[in-house]
C-alpha cells in the first residue's frame, strides 16, 4: 500500500511493476499484469496476473528424498539437487547480469519443480542489488538495512541446496558427493569474497560436479565438455610407461625377458606437466596472452617483459622460469628462486583478494613439486579442489602427490574421477596403470590405457603403454602363454601401422623388448612340440587376417633380434659409446651372442662376401664374435 499523494511512492510502485512484468526468463514465473479488485479504491494494492505454475515446492522434494520416494530412492538425488541448483542459477544469473536484480528471497518454498524444470515463484521481493527486502536465508552480512547483493543471493541458493543435501539418507561412493558438498561450502562461506564472485561462475562448478558425479554412477565417460578453467593437458605423465623401454634396459647384457617397471614422474616433471589455467579475461594482458604462441620460453619472457604489469604476467613468469630451469639445469636454483619471485609479485598484484584466489595456491603447489616438496603441495592443491571442486585438474594434482606418497587407496579415486569423466585425459589413464601394476592387476591397467580415446593427444602413448605391458612375462616366472604373445605381436603391428608411432628408434626397442618374449615362448617350449609356438603363433586367427609377418622358427627369430640389437647399438651416437661403454658393449654382444649357430659346406663352392664376413663373425671352434673384436677391427 502507499499514498496516492505521494509522488515518490506511487513513481515507485509504477517501477515495479514494469520491472517485474519486464522480467522474460523459462525458470521465473512470468508476471503479466497489475489489476485491482472491483471496488477498489485508488490506495489499494493491485492482484498480480501471473503464469500458472502447475508443480510442486521443493520443500516437497525434499520430504521425498528423506522418504526414499521414487525418482529420488538412488543414489540419482545428488544429480537432481545439482540439476535444481544449475537451473537456480541460471534465473539468478539472469538477474544479476542483465537486469542488475537480485531475487531476495530464495527459499525450498519459493523454488517450484514445474514439468522438466523450475520456476522462481514470489517475485515480489526482486529488487535491484543493494536494496534492502525480505531474506529467508540471510547471509552474515546482511542484517539491519543492510541490502542484498549478488554474494548474498549465492549464498541463499547455497543454503537451499545444503537442505536438499541434508535429507539424504545415504550417500553414494565415490568424490562425486565430496565435490558437491564443496561447491555448497563455498557458496555458504560467511565472508562475501570467500564466495563465488558471480552466479556463472558457480555454475560452472556446479556443472562439472554434476558430470563427475553421473559419470562415477554410470562408470562411463561424460560427454566431452572443455575446461573453461585450464588448458588442455600438455603432458601425458605416463612416467616413462608411455614411451618405448631407454637403451640402458640392456645395460645389463643378455637376451632374457626383462620385468616391467612403471615408476611415477617426478615430481619436477608433473608440475611442467599438469594443465595449465587459462588466463582470466579481467587481466590487463589478456589479448596478449592469448594471442602468445611462443615455444622458447627464454624467447617469451623477454617479449613479454614489456606487457604492463599484472597478476597473469606474473603467474606467467613463474611457469617459464620454472621450464628454463629444466631446461637449463646449471641455472636450475637461481631461476626457481625467480619463479618464486614471480609468484610473490602475482599475490602483490592481486591485492586484498590474494588470500583467496585458487591461482595463487596452484602456482605455489607447482613450486613445491619442483622442490619435491610433495606434501606442502597436495596442501595446496586441496585448497585449489576446495574453491574449484568441479574441476579436473586439481583432482589430477592430488592423485599424483597421493601416489607418490604410496597413497594408493586415495589416488585410485582421484585418478578415477578424473578417468571416467574424460577418458582423453592420459595423466589419470596412466596414473591408474601404474597403480594396477603395482597391486598385480594388468588387465585393469589395460582397460585404462585402452579407454584412451583415438582423438586424444596422448592416445600413442597409452597404446605404447599397452605393448609393454603385453610385452611383460608372467609374474611367477614361467613360460608366456601363445595368447598373451599373440595379443602383444599384434599391439605393436597396429601401433606401427595404425596407431601414430612412427619414430624408427622406439619401433625398434619395442621390438626387441618383444621379441626377447617371443624368444622365451620359443625356449620353453618341450623338446619336438608340434606345432611350436612361433608355429601356432602365425596359424593365431588375427595374425592371418591382418597378414602380420611373424618368425616362424627359432632361428629366423634369433636373426630378427640379432639384427635389432646390432640397431639398438647403432642408435648410440659414437660419442655417447666411449662415454658409455658398457652398455654399446652389451647392445653389441647381445648381437653376437643371439644369432642362430650355424656352419656352410660346399667344396668348389666361394661363400658370397657377406657369409664369409658372417663366418669370420665366430671365433675359432665356433665361438661367437664380441665386442671388443668389432672395436679392435675398427667396427665400434
Amino acid at each position: 500500500m502507499h499514498d496516492p499523494d505521494d509522488e515518490q511512492a506511487v513513481k515507485n510502485a509504477v517501477q515495479e511493476r514494469l520491472r517485474l512484468v519486464g522480467l522474460n526468463h523459462p525458470s521465473i514465473i512470468k508476471v503479466f499484469n497489475y489489476a485491482k479488485g472491483p471496488g477498489a479504491s485508488a490506495d489499494q494494492l493491485s492482484f498480480i496476473v501471473m503464469e500458472f505454475a502447475d508443480g510442486a515446492p521443493l520443500r516437497w522434494v525434499a520430504e521425498q528424498i528423506e522418504q526414499r520416494a521414487e525418482p529420488f530412492h538412488d543414489h540419482r538425488v545428488y544429480e537432481f539437487i545439482a540439476a535444481y541448483g544449475l537451473l537456480v542459477l541460471d534465473a539468478l544469473t539472469y538477474l544479476h547480469e542483465e537486469r542488475g536484480l537480485v531475487y531476495g528471497d530464495l527459499s525450498l518454498t519459493n523454488v517450484i519443480h514445474c514439468g522438466a524444470g523450475i520456476k522462481l515463484v514470489d517475485v515480489a521481493g526482486v529488487r535491484p542489488i543493494g536494496t534492502s527486502g525480505p531474506v529467508t536465508y540471510p547471509a552474515p552480512e546482511v542484517h539491519g538495512s543492510a541490502g542484498l547483493t549478488v554474494a548474498g543471493d549465492l549464498f541463499a541458493a547455497g543454503a537451499v541446496l545444503e537442505e536438499l543435501v541434508a535429507r539424504v539418507p545415504e550417500a553414494p561412493p565415490g568424490l562425486g558427493t565430496q565435490s558437491l558438498r564443496r561447491v555448497l561450502s563455498r557458496a555458504t562461506a560467511l565472508l562475501p569474497e570467500e564466495r563465488f564472485a558471480t552466479a556463472r561462475e558457480m555454475s560452472v562448478q556446479l556443472r562439472g560436479v554434476l558430470r563427475e558425479l553421473r559419470s562415477l554412477r554410470l562408470g562411463e565417460e561424460a560427454a566431452f565438455e572443455p575446461s573453461t578453467l585450464f588448458a588442455p593437458v600438455p603432458a601425458a605423465l605416463d612416467g616413462e610407461l608411455g614411451k618405448a623401454p631407454p637403451l640402458g634396459q640392456w645395460r645389463a647384457g643378455g637376451n632374457v625377458k626383462r620385468r616391467l617397471t612403471a615408476e611415477p614422474p617426478s615430481p619436477a616433471e608433473v608440475a611442467l606437466g599438469l594443465p595449465v589455467p587459462k588466463p582470466s579475461p579481467a587481466d590487463g594482458n589478456w589479448t596478449e596472452l592469448h594471442r602468445t604462441s611462443y615455444d622458447d620460453p627464454v624467447g617469451l619472457l623477454q617479449l613479454s617483459d614489456a606487457w604492463k604489469e599484472s597478476p597473469e604476467k606474473a603467474l606467467l613468469h613463474c611457469r617459464l622460469h620454472l621450464e628454463i630451469a629444466r631446461d637449463h639445469p646449471e641455472e636450475a636454483a637461481a631461476e626457481r628462486a625467480a619463479a618464486e619471485a614471480e609468484l610473490a609479485r602475482a599475490r602483490t598484484a592481486v591485492g586484498e583478494l590474494a588470500d583467496v584466489d585458487w591461482r595463487l595456491y596452484w602456482h605455489e603447489g607447482l613450486l613445491h613439486l619442483v622442490h619435491d616438496r610433495v606434501d606442502a603441495a597436495r596442501t595446496c592443491f586441496d585448497l585449489v579442489n576446495e574453491a574449484i571442486p568441479g574441476e579436473y585438474a586439481p583432482k589430477l594434482a592430488l592423485g599424483y602427490c597421493h601416489e607418490f606418497r604410496g597413497n594408493q587407496k586415495e589416488a585410485v579415486a582421484l585418478y578415477g574421477a578424473v578417468w571416467h569423466r574424460n577418458h582423453a585425459l592420459g595423466g589419470a589413464a596412466f596414473g591408474l596403470a601404474r597403480i594396477h601394476l603395482a597391486t598385480g592387476k594388468p588387465q585393469l591397467a589395460l582397460d585404462c590405457l585402452e579407454a584412451v580415446p583415438a582423438d586424444s593427444r596422448h592416445r600413442t602413448a597409452a597404446r605404447t603403454a599397452m605393448v609393454r605391458i603385453l610385452a611383460d612375462p608372467p609374474a611367477d616366472g614361467g613360460p608366456p602363454a601363445v595368447a598373451a604373445a599373440r595379443q602383444a605381436w599384434v599391439a605393436l603391428h597396429r601401433l606401427t601401422r595404425k596407431e601414430g608411432l612412427t619414430d624408427r628408434h622406439a619401433q625398434d626397442r619395442l621390438r626387441a623388448d618383444l621379441q626377447e618374449l617371443l624368444l622365451l615362448l620359443a625356449t620353453s617350449a618341450p623338446a619336438g612340440a608340434r606345432p611350436g609356438p612361433l608355429e601356432a603363433l602365425c596359424a593365431e586367427p588375427d595374425i592371418q587376417a591382418e597378414k602380420i609377418p611373424v618368425p616362424p622358427t627359432e632361428d629366423v627369430l634369433r636373426d630378427q633380434l640379432a639384427a635389432c640389437y646390432r640397431r639398438l647399438f647403432d642408435q648410440m651416437p659414437r660419442a655417447e659409446r666411449g662415454r658409455d661403454p658398457d652398455l654399446a658393449k652389451a647392445l653389441l654382444d647381445n648381437s653376437y651372442h643371439t644369432r642362430p649357430i650355424g656352419t656352410w659346406h660346399r667344396r668348389g663352392y666361394r661363400s658370397p662376401r657377406w657369409r664369409d664376413r658372417w663366418k669370420r663373425s665366430r671365433g675359432d671352434g665356433g665361438g661367437l664374435r664380441t665386442y671388443e673384436d668389432t672395436v679392435t677391427e675398427g667396427g665400434g
